[in-house]
């Protein structure tokens, strides 16, 4: 295996362990699993990237080349869904789809109604911004958006 290009920094010390990608959490939650549902505790440091930096792996060694490094449900779902900002909507319509499986339904669904609760209070308490960032938004005027900071939150990939 000399001759092919390293696989993601670190991986010819790990044998045999596939790379898992991130599951892009919303914005205002931490990433806490991967794409194929492992959660990040579990797997040796080093083993779970981000989506951005599969994605630039993808692009620079080619799909095939992938395969042999990363973990196929990981990829495949990576590409199946958009991210946040693409798509605001379908990133929510994934994470309600995601409520309904197994046993983790409650779970999940006691917390989305708790976020969305939350969202709830915030935008009666800052009604006045929300209305300013969500006409900026409808109007397509990005610059005309308060700066954002991540707060500690989710990544944006």
């Amino acid at each position: 295996m000399s001759s092919d290009p390293k696989g993601p920094e670190g991986f010819e010390s790990k044998q045999a362990a596939l790379m898992h990608i991130e599951r892009p959490p919303l914005p205002w939650r931490t990433v806490v699993s991967t794409e194929c549902g492992r959660p990040i505790s579990e797997l040796a440091n080093g083993l779970v990237v981000t989506v951005s930096a599969a994605q630039k792996w993808f692009k620079d060694n080619g799909a095939r080349r992938a395969s042999l490094f990363f973990c196929v449900t990981c990829c495949d779902t990576t590409n199946r869904w958009k991210s946040w900002q693409q798509d605001p909507v379908d990133r929510m319509y994934r994470e309600l789809q995601h409520m309904g499986w197994g046993g983790r339904r409650d779970k999940n669904r006691a917390l989305v109604g708790a976020e969305l609760r939350a969202i709830e209070a915030l935008v009666s308490q800052h009604r006045e911004e929300f209305e300013e960032i969500k006409a900026a938004h409808l109007r397509g005027d990005i610059k005309a958006l308060p700066v954002r900071t991540n707060h500690g939150g989710g990544n944006l990939d």
